[in-house]
């Protein structure tokens, strides 16, 4: 078992279970490290959207990084993803309402819409303007506030 799954799991029972008194209690995330020795960035997915990698050369894509979130099944198992990273790639997270977004006709924007936004923007490249990316999530939504959270998060190898 990897470190990375470890604390995925020390997460749910530290954290999660915290909240016993809450009905149907659970948390969403991606747990992660940058192993910056091997080059590498090591994920898990816990129920949360999935990351965006954008490499040097080859652009951005959506990573498999799939799994249930924290405490909704006890004891439940998860996958470990590992990819490359060299100098000048980034890889940019978000919480569920960066991606559970829905337009006018209840379509929802997904984490491939987040990705042609974010390549609209022309990300990485022109660095992250968050203000920017809330703009145009609102224009999408065609609503004055969100219904959730945006939280964005880039880890930039330099």
């Amino acid at each position: 078992m990897t470190a990375v799954i470890l604390c995925t799991r020390a997460v749910t029972r530290t954290t999660v279970h915290s909240a016993d008194a809450l009905l149907s209690a659970f948390a969403a995330a991606v747990c992660g490290l940058a192993d910056l020795g091997e080059g590498c960035v090591r994920l898990v997915g816990a129920g949360g959207p999935p990351p965006l990698p954008f490499r040097v050369g080859a652009g951005g894509e959506v990573l498999d990084v799939l799994g249930l979130p924290l405490d909704l099944i006890p004891g439940a198992a998860y996958e470990e993803v590992r990819f490359d990273v060299g100098p000048g790639d980034c890889l940019f997270l978000g919480t569920g309402g960066t991606t559970e977004i829905n337009d006018a006709s209840g379509r929802q924007l997904g984490s491939e819409g987040l990705l042609r936004v974010l390549q609209d923007l022309r990300y990485p490249e022109s660095g992250v303007d968050f203000r920017a990316i809330e703009a145009v999530l609102l224009a999408y939504s065609d609503r004055i506030r969100f219904d959730d959270d945006l939280t964005f998060l880039e880890m930039r190898m330099t």
